[in-house]
């Protein structure tokens, strides 16, 4: 919205559809340094990458990382959508193990930013933790290991977003570890609970929606 209508848009609380949900979207950016360095995992963790062929543990461990968050966006697509978008060469999927399990997701986009920012851009389009996983550094590891891929592939900007689903803690740590907000935006969805994506007494935090 321009700067102009700003005004023009009340405030105002508006009674949701049966069955929606809606959450403030917060994107960031950082640029990207070109002292970035990788960042080694700590022993015993390794990073696989996911194709088109891994579409079914994809989507198993993007539900497993994302269940308490409700993430639903890759769960909507059929296998063939899902293995052309593992297949794309601008998609970057790993799954983080540990002792041969499953434990993270990390996923990243490469691509020409909108017209605003019309430079080479990564987005860290997923980034997930299995919730036994965390408070272990993780996490920080794999954002430098974002920007340090985001350098190698000449990007200007690493982007990220997270929304009121997500950890309440995530934008802080966004913010720790450099990025600043750009935008925010509204979102409003049809709860994955209601698609049967999750059980019903998935993320208890979030109030399921009334039918």
């Amino acid at each position: 919205m321009p700067a102009s209508d700003f005004h023009s848009f009340a405030d105002q609380i508006i009674d949701l559809p049966k069955g929606k949900l809606v959450t403030l979207k917060t994107y960031l950016s950082m640029p990207v340094s070109l002292e970035s360095r990788d960042a080694p995992l700590p022993d015993g963790y390794a990073m696989e990458r996911l194709g088109a062929s891994d579409h079914a543990r994809y989507r198993a461990l993007f539900a497993k990382v994302g269940e308490n968050w409700l993430w639903f966006s890759r769960l909507l697509l059929k296998d063939a959508a899902l293995q052309k978008a593992l297949s794309d060469p601008h998609c970057h999927a790993h799954a983080l193990t540990y002792g041969g399990e499953d434990i993270g997701l990390f996923e990243l986009q490469h691509h020409t930013g909108p017209h605003d920012h019309p430079e080479t851009e990564t987005d860290l389009a997923f980034l997930g933790l299995d919730m036994a996983a965390r408070g272990r550094g993780l996490g920080s590891c794999l954002v430098r290991k974002a920007h340090h891929h985001a350098r190698l592939k000449g990007a200007r900007r690493l982007t990220i977003n997270t929304c009121q689903l997500d950890d309440p803690r995530a934008l802080g740590f966004y913010q720790k570890m450099g990025f600043s907000v750009e935008k925010l935006a509204l979102e409003i969805l049809t709860d994955p609970r209601h698609l049967g994506l999750y059980p019903k007494e998935s993320a208890p935090h979030i109030a399921l929606s009334p039918l």
